[in-house]
């Protein structure tokens, strides 16, 4: 719901871009799923292919996820190629989509490749992906004729729940990472790390003298990692919860508002303090006896759940404050919510007590007007 993404937070795309490279995304999904686009527009991408772009000329040929991964690659070759032409350093993100959970997609040109008998659809989805990867990453590469282009593969999660999660568990699970640079000896590289590690990591293989960011540090050099430092995931999980504030603080919230909110009904936005929302969007301060001028606690809204915020509204207990922006007739019965408009403002004061405002035009909404309801 939120204007941008991680503000304040400076990562490896920005790096790249102070150093001249072009960013490019391609991916078969929705750019807008968990805000994904919005990293890239607040994080120095210069172009993103996503299901709503690339869709035009590749055709309806798609999963319930997005479009299979046998087009996003073709289109990804055509895009590296198009971008070697040129002088200028680049960085070209592909993402694949089609080993999605709970039993992964048939990408058309794996139709008939089957992983042992073939009956688990999930380790077939795997297989043909093991298969495009493998085709691409050999492609990448042979048309490195100056050795040039390292070549990254890493996952982003560990599989959740799926219909080979019984083999899964059977073993150790880890992320990979695993690196094609130019120059480089084959290796494993066993120094434990996580995700965060990944962006120093490839830094230094491009040869950076100070390639650590961010929390990041990389996995080829001396540092110890946050993995290392706090003595394995458990204790880097209990570090990471204890600076909550400290990386909330990297979305640059405001604080909760006390002057005028800016509400923009045609285009379902809300602005104080100079940031941005997206509405549906409930915002939560907590509790506090001293400070008039509370923080953001909490931000909710409810794309992918089906009246979460209506559940949460009612979970609120005296002592908080929140502002609930939304459709009226999600907010109650007529009798209560008035409905000379669409969409209404509901705050929830520290007295328990709730007051309602329709939000007819875009026009300022100051909150001294709405605390008088």
């Amino acid at each position: 719901g939120i204007g941008n993404f991680f503000p304040g937070a400076y990562c490896l795309s920005d790096h790249l871009a102070s150093q001249g490279y072009r960013l490019h995304f391609l991916g078969g999904a929705d750019s807008d799923f968990a805000g994904k686009g919005l990293f890239f527009e607040s994080h120095n991408f210069n172009e993103v292919g996503d299901l709503k772009t690339l869709r035009r000329w590749v055709g309806e040929s798609r999963s319930s996820w997005g479009l299979y991964d046998d087009r996003i690659f073709e289109i990804s070759r055509e895009r590296f190629a198009e971008l070697s032409s040129k002088s200028e350093p680049f960085a070209l993100v592909t993402l694949t989509v089609d080993t999605h959970h709970p039993v992964g997609h048939t990408t058309p040109s794996c139709q008939g490749l089957v992983y042992g008998d073939g009956s688990n659809r999930m380790l077939n989805s795997v297989h043909c992906a093991d298969r495009l990867i493998s085709e691409y990453v050999r492609h990448i590469r042979s048309q490195d004729a100056r050795g040039e282009t390292l070549v990254v593969v890493g996952s982003d999660h560990l599989a959740m729940p799926n219909a080979a999660y019984p083999l899964l568990n059977q073993g150790r699970r880890r992320d990979l990472l695993l690196v094609f640079a130019p120059g480089e000896r084959a290796r494993k590289i066993d120094k434990p790390g996580a995700t965060i590690d990944a962006g120093s990591t490839v830094l230094e293989l491009m040869g950076f003298e100070n390639p650590n960011i961010g929390l990041g540090k990389s996995l080829l050099g001396e540092d110890k990692t946050l993995v290392e430092s706090r003595r394995g995931l458990s204790g880097t999980n209990e570090w990471l919860v204890s600076r909550a504030e400290d990386f909330r603080g990297l979305w640059a919230l405001p604080r909760f508002p006390k002057g005028e909110l800016w509400v923009d009904p045609l285009r379902k936005r809300v602005a104080f303090d100079g940031v941005e929302f997206n509405f549906p969007l409930l915002i939560v301060a907590p509790e506090s006896e001293s400070d008039s001028d509370p923080v953001i606690e909490t931000m909710y809204n409810d794309r992918y759940k089906k009246d979460y915020l209506v559940r949460l509204f009612r979970a609120l207990k005296p002592g908080k404050q929140a502002l609930w922006i939304d459709e009226c007739a999600r907010m109650g019965p007529p009798a209560v919510v008035p409905r000379e408009s669409r969409y209404c403002l509901t705050h929830y004061k520290p007295s328990g007590m709730a007051s309602v405002m329709p939000l007819r035009r875009l026009a300022p909404v100051p909150m001294s007007e709405v605390e008088k309801l």
